[in-house]
Formats: structure tokens, sequence, C-alpha cells
């Protein structure tokens, strides 16, 4: 007859069986060979080869001052290379060297398009349009730079340059907004704005006239008005000083304003930003 079993061998007993399931199973995924890298294309090896021989040969006899040398490289190396971003800047470049600015201005756009993260290609290129007198184009260069977002100080730049441009197309609000963001963007800017044009708030229901007595301008020179000439305001009434269809701008002020043929003078004087601020509350108002 037998006895139970010790209890470690009962143990024993149900641990070996699984021990025993327990050897490492072999993996039945499918094993995939790794392909070889294909060789390089030959003709592309041969055209990059090319490409660089030419660039370097262009980018020397540029710098020799071989104008027409350097251009004959650089148009090889194009040609070997359609969206060779240096050897189209450098192209560009070249022709902009022998005044041939349609061609330069060609070849500054084949960069921007081969590459439109790079800022030189859109400055160089602005200023031979405006050079050319075409301001409008000039001002799209920058807009493009600007959209690009290449970093605060070059987008600033670019905003701080399309503000001149804006001024002398008579687009002042252009011009407002464009050195706001460009001071916005890059605070060293700010250094160069001594004044900025004149705006009027008149806060009271009062119609008034106001008379600049003393104007310094914006460069410290000082700015004059045929006497008795006077802006008019209504009541609540705001908007820029214009004078013969051009802003007013100063550093500082003297001027009188006056109501039922009472008056009162006062000064303003620049603060910040893109405008000299002149608001005119009740308090203002001669007596």
């Amino acid at each position: 007859m037998f006895g139970p079993l010790p209890r470690a061998v009962a143990l024993a007993a149900l641990v070996l069986p699984f021990a025993a399931c327990s050897k490492p199973v072999e993996s039945t995924a499918p094993r995939y060979a790794v392909p070889e890298p294909l060789p390089p294309d030959p003709v592309v090896v041969a055209k990059e080869a090319e490409y660089r021989e030419h660039l370097d040969a262009g980018r020397k006899a540029f710098d020799a001052k071989s104008t027409d040398a350097a251009i004959t490289h650089l148009e090889r190396a194009t040609a070997a290379k359609p969206k060779g971003f240096e050897a189209h800047l450098h192209l560009a470049r070249a022709y902009a060297a022998k005044k041939d600015d349609p061609k330069a201005i060609k070849s500054y756009g084949d960069a921007t398009t081969a590459n439109p993260r790079i800022g030189d290609p859109y400055l160089e290129c602005a200023t031979l349009l405006e050079r050319a007198g075409r301001l409008e184009d000039a001002r799209t260069a920058y807009t493009q730079l600007i959209r690009e977002d290449l970093g605060p100080k070059l987008t600033a730049k670019a905003y701080w340059l399309r503000a001149e441009l804006s001024d002398r197309l008579g687009k002042r609000s252009d011009y407002r907004y464009d050195r706001g963001q460009a001071m916005l963007l890059d605070p060293d800017y700010r250094a160069q704005v001594t004044g900025g044009d004149v705006r009027v708030f008149n806060h009271s229901d009062k119609r008034l006239t106001l008379e600049i007595n003393h104007l310094v301008t914006p460069e410290g020179t000082e700015r004059t008005f045929p006497p008795g000439y006077q802006f008019v305001f209504l009541g609540d009434g705001r908007g820029y000083l214009t004078y013969e269809g051009q802003p007013i701008a100063a550093r500082s002020l003297k001027f009188t304003i006056a109501i039922d043929e009472k008056s009162k003078s006062y000064t303003a004087t620049y603060e910040e930003g893109t405008t000299l601020e002149v608001h005119i509350n009740d308090v203002h108002l001669p007596k």
C-alpha cells in the first residue's frame, strides 16, 4: 500500500512538466535579405561633377574680375544642374556686375525657386528692381522674403526696406505698418526712428482748429507752414496731418487750438512707434 508522497516530491512533479515546456521557441517569422544599395547613376554623377567644376571655375573667375568668363562657366553649371542654387545666385551676381539687370533679375528668381529659404537673392533682386524703377516688384520681393520667415533679424530688415518703398509709392499707412513691424521684430531699429507722423485725436464734441506754430522734423530740422494755416477737426474727430498731400512727421511741435475765438497753446513730443499722437480732451479746450 502506498502512502502519501512527501510534499517536496509532489511539488517537483508539478513543476517539471512546466519547466520542460519553457524551452526557447524558435521564431517562425520569415527572414528577408537586405538588398544591396543601387550603385549611383553614372550620368547623375557626371552631371554633378560637371556642375561643381563650372561652379568653382565661375566663382574664381568672378573673384578675379573676369565677369564674362564667370558667366560662361556659371551658365554651363546651371545647364548641368538646373536646380543648382549656388550657380543661379552667382550667375545673377555676375550679370548684375555687368549691369545686365534683366538677366540678373531672372537668375535671382531661379535661385529663389531652387532654394526659397535663403534671404540674399530676395534682397539683391529687390535692389535691382528698385534701380530699374520697378518699385512694386521690389516690394513683392520683400514680401516674399517676409513670408518665408527666415528669422526676426532678416524679416525685420525686409519690413524696414519695404517701408521705404511704400513711402515712395504714397502708401503711408503701409509705411507705418512696416516700420512698426521692423521695430517689433528687431528693437535695434527703434534707435533709427526719432519722430512720427502727427496724428490728432479730438476727444471733445467741439469743432476746433489747430495751427502749428513750430515743428521739428524727425531729422532735426525746422519746418514752417504759411501763417494762419489751420487744420480743422470736427467733434470726436481724428486723423493724420497732411500738407499739400504729404504727411507731416515731427520730433516735436508747438501748436495752438482755437474754438469760439479763444485759443490755447501746447507742445507735443514724439515718444515711440510710428506716430506722434496729440490727444485733445475737454480739459484742453480754451475757456
